[in-house]
């Protein structure tokens, strides 16, 4: 009985010495990787030595290179609210401690902002990020938020981490800039596995203005036009120049047409606002001896005024057979008032012009298209773009709006493309042409566009 007994112990003790041996080893493999993962991010981020020069991205859109000069110097800003599910020791300056951890992690930036809000979440601010390292930016900063709270409590993992970022560019109006941060805060709170939200403001979401301030610009001709080119994905060649406007309200504020269009809420100002801008228009493509196509989105109270295509129609009656308008249309509005626009759509295929239809956001409705020989193409809408490469939700839609449209012979546009992997994963999917600040910055006259 004895012997039996003294026999389970020594095989307990021989099992339980192998056990204690695999927990150290798994132990020390992770401390390892741990080790290396810190490195890696330190290397990626130390440029103590020199601020290497921006480069831009290699086009894989063909034999041309389609970034302009004038894009690689372009930068966005971050401001980030940072919620952390940590007790900290009440002498500690979480500010100070959190911004040096970013200084010296970031070295090269000019300037960064940490402040401690009264609801205990830290709002951090990062200017002047290169567009193409604005991903491995935002990773530096979860790794920072999650390395401070590692110092004062050593068992947090990820999940105890939640950030809500939003990336702009200097014009952008700060509140909304605030908002979008907010929002993408919730959503990481509401989220059990992605712990940090990006939320970004496009070029065309800069500033808002009251329907007075734009209308009283655009009578005093305090407008400036500028041009995006849409790029087909397989050769490089311009599709077209998509219109936007800047109005000036005041000494250095500036309001693409996009973001206020939809404000101006009585026929008048509508049609006014879409009559300068076809004006101005106008007056280049006659001046201009190349072919061109032109992508105008009218105001959507001027798809139903009789007055406003009439107008439009004594416009264009001496336009050369090579300069061409095509218009956008919201796909709400078109979806919703397909009967009220078969007047409009008999005019454009009188004219030879065509429309393109904006802001699609599923495949749901485009089987209607197959009775709309005007409709060119549909844009894709900006939430199923923006950060495309991390979603697979918005991949699956994409996929699905492109094998539709594909069976009816229709084009797929991406707008507001701003990274490289946004790009590559549009090009994947299948979309056939593509704009935004990627590409190039707005152009104050599309008969000079020089690529490089």
């Amino acid at each position: 009985m004895q012997k039996g007994k003294l026999k389970f112990i020594n095989r307990f003790k021989a099992h339980l010495v192998v056990l204690l041996n695999l927990i150290i080893l798994a132990a020390t493999r992770w401390v390892a990787h741990l080790a290396t993962r810190v490195a890696s991010l330190k290397s990626r981020f130390n440029v103590k030595h020199k601020v290497e020069a921006e480069t831009a991205p290699t086009n894989t859109l063909g034999n041309d290179r389609l970034l302009s000069e004038s894009s690689t110097a372009a930068a966005y800003n971050i401001f980030a609210l940072i919620e952390c599910h940590c007790h900290f020791d009440p002498s500690t300056d979480l500010e100070a401690s959190f911004k040096i951890l970013l200084a010296k992690n970031l070295p090269a930036l000019n300037y960064i902002s940490v402040k401690l809000l009264s609801a205990g979440n830290l709002a951090v601010t990062i200017k002047h990020i290169p567009i193409i390292k604005l991903e491995l930016y935002i990773e530096c900063l979860n790794f920072c938020a999650l390395t401070i709270c590692k110092k004062h409590q050593k068992h947090l993992t990820a999940k105890n981490v939640k950030i809500g970022l939003c990336n702009y560019r200097a014009s952008a109006n700060q509140t909304l800039v605030y908002q979008q941060a907010k929002s993408a805060l919730t959503l990481s709170q509401q989220s059990p596995l992605q712990h940090c939200h990006r939320l970004g403001i496009s070029h065309s979401r800069v500033n808002i203005f009251s329907n007075n301030q734009i209308i009283k610009s655009i009578k005093k001709n305090k407008f400036v036009i500028y041009f995006q080119p849409l790029f087909e994905l397989d050769s490089g060649r311009i599709l077209q120049h998509e219109v936007l406007i800047r109005v000036r309200g005041g000494a250095n504020e500036l309001l693409l047409a996009n973001a206020g269009i939809n404000q101006l809420d009585n026929d008048q100002d509508a049609f006014l606002f879409d009559q300068a801008i076809i004006i101005k228009v106008k007056k280049l493509l006659l001046a201009d001896t190349s072919a061109a196509i032109i992508s105008i989105s009218l105001h959507p109270k001027n798809w139903f005024n009789k007055a406003f295509w009439q107008w439009l129609i004594t416009q264009v009656s001496d336009f050369k057979i090579e300069h061409k308008l095509q218009f956008e249309i919201n796909a709400a509005d078109f979806f919703k008032y397909q009967i009220r626009l078969q007047g409009v759509l008999k005019i454009i295929t009188k004219l030879n012009y065509q429309i393109i239809i904006d802001g699609i956001k599923s495949s749901d409705h485009i089987i209607q298209l197959v009775n709309y020989p005007q409709v060119l193409g549909v844009k894709l809408a900006y939430d199923l773009v923006h950060s495309i490469e991390a979603s697979t939700h918005q991949q699956s839609c994409v996929k699905n709006i492109v094998n539709a449209c594909q069976l009816l012979n229709i084009a797929v546009f991406a707008s507001d493309v701003e990274t490289k992997q946004e790009l590559q994963m549009l090009t994947i999917l299948g979309v056939d042409a593509a704009q935004g600040f990627y590409f190039t910055q707005l152009l104050p006259d599309f008969t000079k566009t020089v690529f490089h």
